[in-house]
């Protein structure tokens, strides 16, 4: 939390633009240097209750952050958010929401980018009478993150929907640096699609447009793109030329991130021209930016490029040990794919040094890691059909809000007319039609929540089911017990027909619950050769009340997954129980693991898991009117082992 001091007196504007003036000019060259003088600033430039400049000041803060610290970033993009929203500016807000959609898109976060972008753009729709220059830029902004998404998410037609409109607006509205960054977009989309012609065409556009703009840290990013395409082309000599003047600009500059993507695209033309020397000089110096600047984004390809170097320059020890540190980046990165080119670079160095046999070994890794990571396509597939049915969700509910605002701005039109008629009767009519508008909208948005409901329950880890099936398999390859496989096997179909059913049922009683918890833990004992055990407890008089199904899933399987997997020194235990109190039920789920460390949501599935659990529960809060939530505690805060959790829903 930032201890802000109090200012004398209000700060005059002149101030204020040298404020921000300066924030500019250090962000291009140093970010945490920008990040301090934005922090002091705060405490000595800013009023605690001028939100309008503490949400600029937290939303610089965030951007700064974006190549540095990605926790950091989010935290001060909600800072951000906050402020606009106190100081009741929705450009502002739409500006943070647009911010935090960055954020989720370097995260790989899709969907909720496009969330947060299309509340950026709903909100932003309540200024549409003013229309100020803000206004336009903030809208530009949006929809090319929704551009960017879209291109993430490999849906390149949409992509360049969103990216053609960011540049209509910014072209119709003299945007010029917003203009520019669009026809970059629009160049890179058709790289990606394989149009080349058009790619350099649109690459061209955006460097005289920085070049018209005399924006020579733009024009510096518009050098490196087209020597990019020009690169994979295989016109070295025109791409060579177009990098040496942007690394050149970013030296004058003193843009530290631009010089390092040229020094690293100068080094690939080097490396494919025969010119290994070069190539790792230059290699070497963007190594030298990324670790000084803590340009995380920039090291792995850097380490694949470097080993790759010094492996055809003969340089295998070299080569060894920039294969190793991708190997160990890769890894606390959580990066297969990097991992895998890790493998292979050291299976290259280890060969050119001779030492063949452990050269063999790392071979046999890359491939296993290969294979692995292809296995999990069908995973992936599965998540791609969620993340298109959350987005086509999404562009509905924007349609909807636009078609809303459209209608009321019709009936405030025709309300005007009845007014200057002066009729009751007209009056009368209005209201009635505004009744009838509110009473669809409020039906429309409880069939989505219905919607809402039904995806989410959908949703049961696919690992889960594979390693279940497996199992099965397991038990008939043992012919000693042909009773028990076929005892998993109808215990697991039953599972499957209770989850298949909940899919279409909005709520389920707290027996079946207790009966879906049963088969799903009796399964996982077996799953797991009875390293646990479980106890559920449940009054006879509360197995009647309704809940949503499935809500307690994510939480058992936190338990099984992650709390038991590192326990060796006790058998673990699942106690499971309910009561009811001040018409709420309370389910109580604690475990003996090792605590909130491995209870973490640490992956993309276990952090996803409990977002939609507590998304389902403030849906729940909205269509009952009364409160439903749920709280995790860690024991060893109070002397003891493992979890617990509460889940507290309307009786």
């Amino acid at each position: 939390m930032l201890l802000l001091s109090v200012v004398p007196a209000a700060w005059a504007q002149t101030d204020m633009e040298e404020f921000w003036t300066g924030i500019r000019k250090i962000h291009v060259s140093h970010a945490d240097s920008a990040i301090a003088v934005s922090l002091e600033a705060l405490r000595t430039k800013v009023r605690p209750d001028d939100h309008v400049n503490r949400s600029h000041a937290h939303y610089w803060i965030a951007s700064c952050y974006l190549k540095m610290n990605q926790d950091s970033a989010r935290r001060h993009s909600d800072l951000s958010l906050a402020s606009a929203q106190r100081a009741g500016r929705p450009v502002l807000e739409a500006k943070a929401l647009q911010l935090q959609g960055s954020i989720d898109n370097r995260d790989g976060e899709f969907a909720a980018a496009l969330a947060h972008l299309e509340k950026g753009l709903a909100v932003l729709a309540t200024e549409r009478d003013t229309l100020p220059k803000e206004y336009h830029n903030v809208k530009e902004l949006l929809l090319r993150g929704m551009s960017t998404s879209y291109n993430r998410m490999d849906k390149d037609s949409a992509a360049m929907v969103y990216a053609l409109r960011a540049v209509s607006i910014a072209q119709r509205h003299g945007l010029d640096y917003a203009e520019m960054a669009g026809l970059v977009s629009i160049s890179s989309l058709y790289h990606k699609m394989k149009k080349f012609d058009e790619a350099i065409g649109y690459a061209v556009q955006a460097l005289k447009s920085s070049i018209r703009q005399n924006n020579e840290s733009s024009t510096a990013k518009c050098h490196t793109n087209l020597a990019i395409f020009l690169m994979e082309q295989g016109r070295y000599a025109e791409a060579e030329e177009h990098q040496r003047k942007g690394l050149e600009i970013s030296i004058r500059t003193q843009n530290f991130d631009s010089q390092t993507n040229s020094h690293l695209s100068l080094g690939l033309i080097m490396m494919e021209t025969g010119r290994l020397d070069g190539a790792i000089e230059h290699f070497l110096q963007a190594e030298r930016i990324v670790k000084e600047m803590g340009y995380e984004l920039h090291l792995l390809d850097l380490l694949v490029n470097m080993s790759m170097a010094y492996n055809r320059k003969g340089m295998h020890r070299e080569a060894l040990a920039k294969a190793e540190e991708l190997i160990g980046v890769a890894t606390a990165k959580s990066r297969p794919d990097k991992l895998v080119r890790g493998y292979r670079m050291k299976f290259d160095a280890l060969y050119g040094l001779g030492q063949y046999k452990e050269a063999v070994d790392w071979l046999e890794r890359s491939v296993a890691l290969a294979d692995s990571i292809k296995a999990t396509e069908n995973e992936a597939s599965l998540q791609e059909l969620m993340v298109k049915f959350e987005t086509e969700k999404k562009e509905e509910e924007l349609r909807r809000i636009t078609s809303e605002a459209e209608v009321k701005d019709l009936l405030i039109q025709k309300r005007n007319i009845q007014l200057m008629a002066g009729g009751a009767g007209a009056v009368a009519l209005l209201v009635l039609g505004l009744l009838l508008f509110r009473s669809y909208r409020i039906r429309s948005e409880f069939e989505l929540l219905d919607l809402k409901q039904r995806f989410y329950r959908a949703q049961i880890n696919p690992h889960f089911l594979f390693n279940a099936l497996g199992s099965v398999q397991g038990f008939f390859y043992d012919r000693t017990d042909p009773n028990k496989a076929a005892g998993y096997l109808s215990r697991l179909s039953k599972l499957m027909r209770q989850i298949l059913e909940n899919t279409f049922d909005n709520e389920v009683t707290l027996a079946e619950e207790v009966s879906l918890m049963e088969n799903y833990l009796e399964i996982q004992k077996v799953r797991m050769s009875d390293r646990f055990d479980y106890a559920i407890e449940m009054e006879d008089d509360l197995g009647d009340i309704a809940i949503p199904s499935m809500i307690t899933q994510p939480f058992l399987e936190n338990a099984v997954e992650h709390g038991f997997k590192e326990l060796t020194d006790r058998k673990g235990h699942i106690s499971v129980r309910t009561e009811e109190q001040d018409g709420m039920l309370r389910i109580i789920i604690e475990d003996n693991g090792t605590g909130l460390a491995d209870h973490a949501p640490k992956t993309d599935h276990r952090s996803r898991a409990m977002r939609i659990t507590r998304e389902r529960l403030q849906l729940l809060e909205r269509t009952k009117g009364r409160k439903a939530h749920f709280t995790v505690t860690d024991n060893r805060s109070t002397g003891g082992v493992g979890v617990t959790v509460i889940i507290e829903l309307p009786a």
